[in-house]
């Protein structure tokens, strides 16, 4: 494939989001095929992917009107009415019903994991599963409009001191860095926006736990070397949030060059994301990694969907769950989220490679 044809993909991501749209604006389905009841209801995600997608393909500049009704509509998500969710951050109510609406099997195995939890065990409960959810959706609102010039109505409520984000970070289970690294990157992202200061902390432990032989970020060599990969795109997404640096950039792109990724959305694209990241910050290996940056594009189109003009996350099947809910049966479409990520890794590999100008904007995850 030429230049020209990457770009045009990513242009005509656009047009998949006109397919995409529900007739109102803002408002996002995360696929045209295969959806479930909590696909249809569900907005404050699918709008957040939308939002990205024009920013990247520079859509909104010169429009600021519609920009700031955008995020006031974003904004609308803050609520105080939730147990057990921080006053002012972002619930979707159809995201809070889908937990609500649960079956007694659903209910039997969340009573047997408080149960095993009380003797050592560390299961997510059905409400820890929801809290989890909103502050990742939280983590993803806040984000979007930074990165489009806004920020969230309302402060959020975190009483957070220094010693307690010391001792959350110590309790992330570090061997799955992928999970623990996107708790670490929330956290990093609220520092940012919010005026927390805690960007020293939040870099001193990561430090502690930089493997100075892959470059990732865990204590115990994760189950997979994929899970060393991913995890890594969580801490330096993190980092990139409050300005500083990788650890160990050239032992990461030594481990990326040995460790291909799958063909599936996220893999592929935290895959990109680390390789970029460190080639920012070093030379090393340079042409060796805008090559194999080359190849991974190659491989990514696959998932290109010609006649919908959007991503799939898997090969000739859409994703068919959104922070444990069930959006699709997963038809062979593209879906809102993967062509989000998609683009984003197009953009970064044409950037990294100098294929592009200022054509299109990089955001930070």
């Amino acid at each position: 494939m030429k230049i020209n044809d990457y770009t045009d993909i990513i242009d005509s991501s656009e047009e998949f989001l006109n397919k995409l749209n529900k007739g109102e604006k803002f408002k996002y389905l995360p696929c045209l095929n295969g959806l479930t009841k909590n696909g249809q209801n569900l907005e404050l995600g699918f709008t957040t992917f939308a939002l990205k997608i024009f920013k990247m393909i520079d859509k909104l500049e010169n429009d600021s009107l519609l920009l700031s009704s955008w995020a006031t509509y974003v904004n609308s998500f803050q609520t105080t009415q939730y147990e057990n969710i921080p006053n002012n951050f972002y619930v979707d109510p159809a995201m809070a019903a889908s937990y609500q609406d649960y079956s007694i099997s659903d209910s039997i195995k969340d009573n047997i994991k408080k149960l095993l939890n009380k003797v050592g065990k560390n299961y997510d409960t059905h409400e820890v599963k929801f809290i989890k959810s909103v502050n990742a959706e939280t983590k993803q609102a806040i984000s979007t409009l930074a990165e489009v010039g806004h920020k969230n109505d309302k402060k959020l409520e975190i009483n957070l001191k220094n010693s307690e984000l010391i001792e959350i970070l110590n309790h992330l289970n570090w061997d799955k860095p992928w999970s623990a690294g996107g708790q670490f990157s929330t956290y990093c992202v609220y520092t940012s926006t919010q005026n927390l200061n805690f960007e020293d902390t939040l870099f001193n432990f990561v430090s502690k736990i930089a493997d100075k032989d892959t470059g990732s970020y865990y204590l115990n060599y994760p189950n997979s070397n994929r899970e060393v990969i991913n995890g890594a795109m969580k801490v330096i997404s993190g980092l990139n949030w409050i300005n500083k640096e990788i650890h160990y950039p050239e032992k990461l792109i030594d481990f990326c060059i040995d460790n291909k990724p799958i063909l599936e959305g996220c893999d592929v694209v935290d895959y990109v994301y680390v390789l970029f990241m460190c080639s920012q910050q070093t030379d090393y290996k340079k042409k060796e990694v805008n090559f194999i940056l080359m190849e991974t594009l190659s491989d990514l189109v696959k998932l290109y969907n010609k006649e919908e003009k959007g991503f799939s996350y898997f090969l000739n099947k859409s994703q068919t769950h959104y922070y444990g809910v069930e959006i699709s049966s997963g038809k062979d479409c593209a879906d809102i989220q993967s062509t989000t990520l998609c683009i984003w890794a197009i953009i970064m590999i044409l950037i990294n490679n100098e294929l592009v100008t200022e054509k299109y904007k990089l955001i930070k995850p």
